[in-house]
């Protein structure tokens, strides 16, 4: 575990949303040098704490929906690597993690019909449905990623929050296009003149596209390495009694007011939202589940929590980068 300077608790807080803010604008805040803020990046980098810069890609604004798959297995260690094996190789795969919990593999599919995400839940039963002894599966409504400061020993700022994930639409992306969004994706920082000359487009032009282009990839971040600092990640399901849009809401402004919460998801399934917390002990979570749900004890049936274990985000980038 690698232990982190305030100075470098203020960097990775303001990067992990902002990966192009300026050494200058760190400078400013850490109180230091532009070299000073240049070498801790580059020793975050080096130490494998940055894990690179990337851009988040909203598959909604492309006709996709999104699906969610949660498995209990029984299973030999061998046919657990297989069915991750299978949907690795599955271009629709946006994420796979296994747990310790209620689950013990969860995929998340992006998909553009019902029936395309049949045809894949068909063939992993074909595959595999003598191992699965429980299967449940959701569709997400929306997504709410939270900037919260938690690596900070004092909370500055209000949480920011990024929607994502919601309104659907059908826009078309030509080949410059998919090969804008691919570099992006892979380096957020790309500078303008790199870009320029890898599609062949002056840099005005470069601006006009990416514009264009927004609703699309709406969001860069940092890849920061949190298992390396401590933390672990944990998935909360939160299943309905007495509900309504009120209590929902009220609900999600309690889960974001708290400093563990990383991202809430509301969903079409048994369970209305799902929640992610990050946190260095198992009993913080516990804590704000009590919290909740005392708080919502005629609202809340009940809710089942899973430990991330294994996380391999690939974010569906076959759906556009093979085509």
């Amino acid at each position: 575990m690698i232990k982190l300077t305030k100075a470098d608790k203020t960097i990775l807080s303001l990067i992990e949303y902002n990966p192009t803010i300026t050494e200058k604008k760190l400078a400013e805040k850490c109180h230091l040098s532009k070299d000073s803020v240049r070498y801790r990046l580059r020793r975050l980098e080096r130490e494998d704490v940055i894990k690179g810069y990337s851009s988040i890609l909203d598959y909604k604004k492309l006709g996709y929906d999104s699906y969610k798959l949660y498995l209990k297995l029984n299973c030999t260690q061998k046919q657990r690597k297989e069915i991750r094996e299978f949907f690795l190789k599955v271009k629709n795969t946006f994420s796979i993690f296994e747990s310790f919990g209620s689950w013990d593999i969860a995929i998340a599919l992006f998909a553009k019909t019902p029936q395309e995400f049949n045809k894949i839940e068909n063939e992993m039963l074909n595959k595999f449905g003598n191992i699965i002894i429980e299967k449940k599966f959701c569709t997400m409504i929306d997504a709410q990623l939270l900037e919260n400061q938690f690596l900070m020993d004092e909370k500055t700022e209000a949480t920011k929050i990024h929607k994502l994930w919601g309104n659907k639409k059908n826009l078309e992306l030509d080949e410059t296009n998919k090969k804008l969004i691919e570099l992006l994706h892979k380096n957020s920082k790309e500078r303008y003149v790199n870009l320029s000359d890898k599609v062949n487009l002056s840099i005005d032009a470069i601006k006009n596209r990416l514009m264009n282009i927004k609703e699309i990839m709406p969001l860069k971040t940092t890849k920061i390495n949190y298992e390396l600092l401590g933390f672990s990640k944990y998935k909360a399901f939160i299943y309905p009694e007495k509900y309504s849009d009120e209590i929902e809401e009220k609900i999600i402004e309690f889960l974001v007011d708290n400093d563990k919460t990383i991202n809430i998801i509301r969903t079409i399934g048994e369970w209305k939202i799902e929640v992610e917390f990050l946190a260095k002990k198992y009993i913080d979570v516990e804590k704000i589940l009590s919290e909740l749900n005392e708080k919502f004890s005629n609202n809340i049936l009940k809710i089942n929590i899973s430990t991330f274990r294994k996380e391999q985000i690939l974010e569906c980038e076959k759906l556009i980068f093979s085509q």
